[in-house]
């Protein structure tokens, strides 16, 4: 297993979480469909969606808190499209269990959607950006960036 799968997978087992890793073509299908729908403008790299759609937080401010506000369902994180995990779908049964998971972790950047891919989440280093039926459930992270002058 690739070095970030292998941190998530430790991670989640470390606090015994469910999940699964897709790969092959499940995996490609389940990227390609989610990137023709949002079209992010940057896979690789620092991940981002970059759509005038979208909203944007500062990673630090919210990236161990936004999960406990998505919907408790599968979320399926996926990577870099040129690294050695463009392959692999990382899925986490629990979805709301996703920042738990990512404190166990080390500067994980990567693209998060559900099942449906109604939304979509990219988180690097600098931002968290999300696009879709996501940002009404983050919009308080919105509001509370602007009361403090962000």
């Amino acid at each position: 297993m690739t070095g970030i799968i292998q941190e998530l997978i430790n991670a989640c087992t470390l606090l015994k979480k469910e999940y699964s890793i897709i790969q092959h073509a499940e995996s490609t299908h389940y990227i390609n469909s989610v990137i023709s729908s949002y079209r992010p403008k940057k896979t690789a790299g620092h991940v981002a969606i970059q759509s005038e759609e979208s909203d944007l937080f500062q990673t630090d401010l919210i990236e161990f808190e936004y999960s406990h506000f998505l919907d408790d369902e599968p979320v399926f994180l996926f990577f870099d499209q040129t690294g050695m995990e463009k392959n692999f779908v990382f899925k986490l049964n629990h979805g709301k269990n996703l920042c738990e998971i990512l404190e166990e972790c080390f500067g994980i950047e990567y693209f998060l959607s559900n099942e449906q891919k109604s939304y979509l989440i990219s988180v690097n280093w600098y931002t968290l950006e999300v696009v879709g039926d996501a940002k009404s459930k983050l919009k308080h992270f919105k509001d509370q960036s602007s009361n403090n002058g962000n």
